[in-house]
């Protein structure tokens, strides 16, 4: 007796719990009250199992309604794959894809995504677009002064040049300017609290004589100034036709050419310029605009504020000039 009370029970579940079933024929009927026959009943199962669909595609293939129904079969699914809705058609098996930064890992029955393989972001707020080493393709070295720019992810552009008490020499790391007869150089750069006299980190241009103008953050006896230098080599300072004190650094730097002059100027927020410095391309330098890049003095006069092995430099976090844009660069 428990043995048929569950048979007709499971069937009572099967006709009332899915619309499917519903629709099938069953040749039997049965009322309230009346005993079931054995022979009926099995004819009634037998009629309800050739009307239930049969499962759609492979073995381990997710079950889809086709709308006419039947049952079609997704998959079966690989690893990692998950069902992904399609406004046009039927549901799709698919991979998630990884974005810049994102490293994704599945496995049977997993899927793993992370940030930079768990490495810590070092940046700050705003547009992230750090030039790439490779692209400073000459390096300047006076007096055996040896800069270094390295590629460090998530961080930026590093520009690393040993402490020295040689006030007098101004290594960098310069590329080659733009082709075109107008340009715009912009960078943001972050550069060491600024101690002694007189190490600075700048932006510069030199022609195809060896000279340079610079616009550069510069430490005098332990306060920033803001100064224009015109440098007949990288040994030699000629003159400094701008000296501003600044309590606030900026961190933002500008170089425009527009065919005829060249126009320095800063920012502290990226969006707000100060013009402070333009001249003409042939006031000090040739006119002919070889190279543009990042430096300046690294040496602190005061051997007693630092001990051998120290560093100096700057880290570029934003690079934007007409042949390197910065949109081809940023990470979000």
């Amino acid at each position: 007796m428990r043995r048929s009370f569950s048979i007709i029970s499971f069937f009572g579940a099967l006709l009332f719990t899915s619309a499917t079933f519903a629709q099938c024929d069953i040749p039997n009927q049965l009322t309230n009250g009346q005993m079931a026959d054995a022979t009926q009943l099995m004819a009634n199962f037998e009629s309800l199992r050739n009307c239930i669909p049969t499962p759609g595609g492979a073995n381990n293939s997710v079950q889809l309604n086709d709308g006419n129904g039947g049952l079609n079969g997704i998959g079966p699914l690989s690893d990692g794959q998950l069902i992904i809705g399609n406004s046009s058609g039927a549901p799709q098996a698919s991979t998630l894809t990884a974005g810049t930064g994102i490293s994704i890992v599945n496995s049977p029955g997993n899927v793993t995504i992370s940030s930079g393989g768990g490495s810590s972001f070092q940046r700050e707020f705003g547009p992230f677009a750090p030039p790439n080493a490779a692209t400073f393709t000459m390096i300047d070295s006076p007096a055996s002064i040896v800069p270094t720019v390295t590629n460090v992810a998530n961080v930026g552009l590093v520009y690393s040049v040993p402490i020295t008490s040689n006030t007098t020499a101004f290594p960098g790391a310069y590329r080659i300017v733009p082709t075109s007869a107008t340009w715009t150089l912009t960078l943001r750069a972050k550069y060491p609290t600024l101690m002694g006299s007189f190490p600075e980190f700048g932006v510069w241009i030199k022609d195809s004589a060896g000279k340079m103008l610079g616009a550069v953050m510069e430490s005098r006896s332990s306060s920033a100034s803001l100064v224009v230098k015109r440098c007949d080599s990288n040994i030699s300072l000629n003159t400094n036709p701008y000296v501003q004190g600044i309590s606030d650094a900026p961190n933002w730097f500008r170089i425009q050419f527009d065919g005829t002059n060249i126009i320095f100027s800063t920012s502290w927020d990226g969006q707000n310029w100060l013009i402070f410095w333009s001249e003409a391309k042939t006031t000090f330098l040739n006119g002919n605009l070889s190279y543009v890049g990042i430096g300046g003095i690294t040496g602190i006069s005061s051997t007693s504020l630092w001990r051998p092995g120290s560093t100096l430099g700057g880290l570029v976090t934003y690079w934007d000039i007409d042949d390197d844009p910065a949109s081809n660069r940023v990470i979000p």
